[in-house]
């Protein structure tokens, strides 16, 4: 037993000498100095003065850094500096849809696609319009005057269309309206209007098959206003609908003739039964008031036709009737006598329905 236990007390000494080796580290380098160089620190301590410690060495602190506060509360902010203005602000950014700058500006240009033709032109301008179509009047004369003449003359001196019993005027086929203004916005225009028609003549009175011998008659209407036309632009730019307006002055004259015969002689001395022509000037002014609906179809951004229809009242002021025949057979009235509204003449108001088509031309010379 002491044999093993001398035996065994070396290699414990053996190894209990490396594991101490292992665990204990090399001794520092014997050359470097305790103390350290000159101009190094540990800390702000080791530093003289105010200087202090940084990665190693002594300097000196900052001058501006304000030394630290105590109180526990943060330290106000620096007051603002007024001695600089402050930078002018950025130029605003031009308009989207500007295709223009001045050289050496670029400007952004609109990411809309610029206006077509359809919307820039025929919308603002001049407009000049003609339309032709048919005119309806009504059929009785305008001007009717039945106790004018006395009943001298083949027992009837007034004949039908004075006395009012017979409705002679029949359609005009192709009357014209004329018409020019300026179109001040896509929706509105205004202008002036001129229409004209000659009116057919019915029952022979034209030709002198009428009972009463009427011929040659004819009647001729024109009128002369403004007018104010509102455009629905808002359904389609090539598609119009329309509704206009119109006041002014109508002048409506007819003329006829009419066979007779004298009852006595033109020197009085009893020998009558002479045959002669009686001329009949029938003549009525008046205000008239037009109103009329259409569509323009624009065939190109100036260019437009459609169809329109209108209606017309004309509003009597005053009717003249003027017939030349001797004294004998119109008292009162004498050779080319003219007889203008009294208690025998009668003007009365009529209406007008006309319809067809339209071309109008709007040119602008200030395109925008």
């Amino acid at each position: 037993m002491r044999r093993f236990a001398l035996l065994f007390a070396p290699s414990v000494l053996a190894v209990s000498t490396v594991a101490l080796a292992q665990a204990v580290p090399p001794p520092a380098d014997t050359g470097a100095s305790p103390f350290p160089a000159a101009g190094a620190c540990a800390k702000d301590t080791d530093c003289k003065g105010d200087r202090i410690c940084v990665q190693g060495q002594c300097v000196n602190p900052p001058a501006n850094v304000p030394p630290p506060v105590t109180t526990g509360t943060p330290p106000p902010p620096p007051p603002p500096d007024t001695t600089t203005p402050p930078p002018p602000p950025p130029p605003p950014p031009p308009p989207s849809d500007s295709t223009w700058a001045p050289r050496g500006y670029a400007s952004a240009r609109s990411t809309q696609p610029p206006p077509s033709a359809w919307d820039r032109l025929g919308l603002h301008g001049i407009e000049v319009e003609v339309r032709l179509g048919f005119m309806l009047p009504d059929g009785y004369s305008p001007v009717q005057a039945p106790t004018l003449l006395s009943q001298t003359v083949n027992g009837d001196a007034t004949g039908d269309i004075l006395r009012g019993t017979e409705k002679p005027y029949g359609l005009e086929p192709l009357g014209l309206v004329v018409a020019a203004g300026y179109r001040v916005a896509p929706w509105l225009s205004v202008g002036a209007f001129f229409t004209y028609a000659s009116f057919d003549s019915l029952d022979g009175t034209d030709t002198g098959d009428y009972v009463d011998s009427t011929s040659q008659l004819q009647r001729q209407m024109w009128t002369l206003g403004a007018y104010g036309r509102y455009y629905f632009t808002q359904f389609h730019r090539k598609l119009q609908p329309w509704a206009e307006l119109g006041v002014g002055y109508s002048d409506d004259n007819a003329s006829y003739v009419r066979g007779s015969t004298q009852t006595t002689g033109s020197n009085g001395d009893g020998n009558g039964g002479q045959p002669e022509t009686q001329a009949y000037y029938l003549e009525e002014k008046g205000v008239v008031v037009r109103g009329s609906v259409g569509l323009d179809w624009r065939l190109a951004p100036v260019f437009a036709v459609g169809p329109y229809v209108a209606y017309e009242r004309v509003v009597p002021v005053e009717g003249c009737v003027e017939v030349d025949v001797d004294a004998d057979a119109a008292p009162g009235v004498g050779t080319n006598g003219n007889v203008c509204g009294g208690p025998n003449v009668q003007a009365h108001g009529y209406g007008v329905v006309s319809g067809g088509i339209l071309l109008k031309l709007t040119v602008d010379p200030w395109p925008r």
